[in-house]
């Protein structure tokens, strides 16, 4: 149960029109635990902290 994830993804995907920023992405977060995503441009980029926010 201590290994159990508070958030888990499976298949996420995100596009924005043709271009596409995320693919099949799986992800599990457990408690207790400091993850960081970084990517091009990720300290410009508001989108990846509104994704991060609405999970």
């Amino acid at each position: 149960m201590a290994n159990e994830p508070i958030l888990q993804c499976t298949g996420l995907c995100k596009r924005y029109g043709n271009k596409t920023a995320l693919d099949n992405v799986t992800l599990a977060l457990e408690r207790g635990r400091i993850v960081g995503l970084l990517g091009r441009m990720a300290a410009a980029n508001p989108h990846s902290s509104s994704w991060q926010t609405a999970c």
